[in-house]
C-alpha cells in the first residue's frame, strides 16, 4: 500500500533541492529528441509492450466493427503499434493509423521499422501532445502508451475532440516506479553521493506535478474532460528488465531527470558515475554480469469512450 506523500509534494511547492521549472522544461524539450537515445528507448519495449497488449485488450479493438482508424499519441519507437499489427495479424481488418511523436529520431526510427515490418495503413508524423493540431471527429480509438504524464492534462480537452463519436481513449501510466531503489542505492554508493531526492520527488518530476500513479486521479480526470464508461485497473507483471548494462543503459532518461538536482557543471560527470555505479548494484542484485534482472513493473490501465 502506498505512504502519503509529503505536504509539499501533493501541494506542489518546491524544496531548495528540486530541479527548476527551466531545466523540467529544457529537458522536455530536448531530451527526447537525442538519437543516441532511441536504441535505448526501443529496448525498454520489453517492459511497456506487455501494458501496450493489455491496453489493446481492454479496449476491445478486436471486436470493434466497422473500419478503424487509429491514433498513438507519443509514440515512441512504435510499441504499441507493434501491439496493433500484431492483434490483427492474419485478420481481413484493414487499419489506418497515425503514430505521432514530437521526436523525429523517435519518428526516423518508427519510419524505418514500419517499412521492415510491412505495416501497411501507418502514417508517421511530429506531432506535440501539448499542442495536437488535428481535426476533430476523426479517429475511432486515441492510444496513449506511457506518454500522458509528460503533458499538461489539457490534453485530454483536444484528444476528446478528435475521436468519432463513441469513440475510445486507452492510455497506460505507472502505478510506481521499480526502479527508484537500485538507483538509490547507486547514488547512495558513491563516495562522495550527490543529493538523492525522494522517491515522492521523483514522482513528482515525471509526472510533472500531477499525480498520473494514483488511480482516483486518472478516473476523474478523464470524466473531467468528457469521457464515458470508464475502466480503470492496475496490472502487474514480472518481466526481465536486462543484464545489470543493459538496465543501466535504460535508465539514461530517468538519470538525467534525477540530475536536475545536483549541480550543472558536474551533471555529466555524475551521471556517469551513478550508472557505472548502478550497473554494479545491478550486479549484484542478480549475482552476475549476465544474469537478467526481474522487476516486477505495475501500470494503471485506463479506457474511456467519447459520447455518441
Amino acid at each position: 500500500m502506498r505512504s502519503t506523500p509529503p505536504e509539499n509534494i501533493m501541494s506542489g511547492t518546491s524544496s531548495n533541492n528540486l530541479p527548476s521549472a527551466k531545466f523540467i522544461q529544457k529537458f522536455t524539450e530536448t531530451g527526447w529528441k537525442d538519437p543516441d537515445l532511441v536504441e535505448k528507448y526501443h529496448r525498454a519495449e520489453k517492459i511497456t509492450r506487455p501494458f501496450a497488449d493489455l491496453m489493446l485488450q481492454q479496449v476491445g479493438l478486436r471486436e470493434h466493427d466497422g473500419d478503424l482508424n487509429i491514433f498513438d499519441l507519443a509514440c515512441g519507437t512504435g510499441a504499441a503499434i507493434a501491439a496493433l499489427y500484431e492483434a490483427f495479424n492474419g485478420t481481413d481488418k484493414k487499419l489506418k493509423v497515425l503514430g505521432g511523436d514530437h521526436s523525429e529520431a523517435m519518428l526516423d526510427y518508427l519510419r524505418d521499422r514500419a517499412q521492415k515490418e510491412g505495416w501497411e495503413g501507418l502514417e508517421v508524423r511530429n506531432i506535440d501532445g501539448a499542442n495536437i493540431q488535428l481535426q476533430s471527429n476523426t479517429y475511432t480509438h486515441l492510444l496513449i502508451n506511457f506518454g500522458i504524464f509528460m503533458m499538461p492534462p489539457a490534453t485530454l480537452t483536444k484528444c476528446h475532440d478528435i475521436l468519432q463519436p463513441n469513440g475510445f481513449i486507452a492510455m497506460t501510466t505507472w502505478d510506481h516506479l521499480p526502479w527508484y531503489p537500485l538507483v538509490a542505492r547507486a547514488i547512495n554508493s558513491l563516495p562522495s553521493p550527490p543529493y538523492c531526492p525522494s522517491v515522492w520527488e521523483v514522482e513528482s518530476e515525471v509526472y510533472r506535478g500531477q499525480t498520473w500513479q494514483d488511480t482516483k486521479y486518472v478516473q476523474e480526470v478523464l470524466v473531467e474532460h468528457g469521457f464515458q464508461d470508464v475502466q480503470i485497473r492496475i496490472e502487474r507483471r514480472r518481466i526481465g528488465s536486462g543484464t545489470p548494462k543493459e538496465f543501466s543503459e535504460m535508465m539514461h532518461m530517468p538519470l538525467r531527470l534525477i540530475s536536475g538536482h545536483w549541480e550543472e557543471e558536474k551533471r555529466e560527470e555524475v551521471i556517469g558515475e551513478v550508472k557505472e555505479a548502478l550497473e554494479k548494484v545491478v550486479e549484484e542484485e542478480v549475482g552476475g554480469k549476465d544474469k537478467l534482472l526481474f522487476l516486477e513493473w505495475a501500470a494503471i490501465v485506463a479506457t474511456g469512450r467519447k459520447a455518441g
